[in-house]
């Protein structure tokens, strides 16, 4: 069984980045991209001033915050948020 993996990208706007276990969503000024049932989701931030809130499940995961590049991995789920610029 394979692992499904959406890539989503913002613009040089100010974006609002949610990514919970179950689902995840970007939020641009005039629209909203938003991800369900993925087990791998990365977020490319493009410029401007983002927000991101990363949301873990009820079990042991791993989160790993580093410049240019963080994640939240646990069972079933991965998500990655990339070129923030906060």
């Amino acid at each position: 069984m394979g692992t499904d993996s959406v890539d989503i990208r913002g613009t040089l706007a100010g974006e609002k980045i949610t990514a919970k276990p179950t689902h995840t969503w970007l939020e641009f000024r005039d629209r909203l991209s938003y991800a369900r049932g993925f087990e791998s989701v990365s977020v490319h931030g493009g410029g401007g001033a983002d927000t991101a809130r990363l949301y873990d499940s009820h079990g042991d995961d791993e989160f790993e915050l580093a410049p240019g590049k963080s994640y939240l991995a646990g069972v079933g789920f991965r998500y990655e948020v990339l070129a923030l610029s906060l």
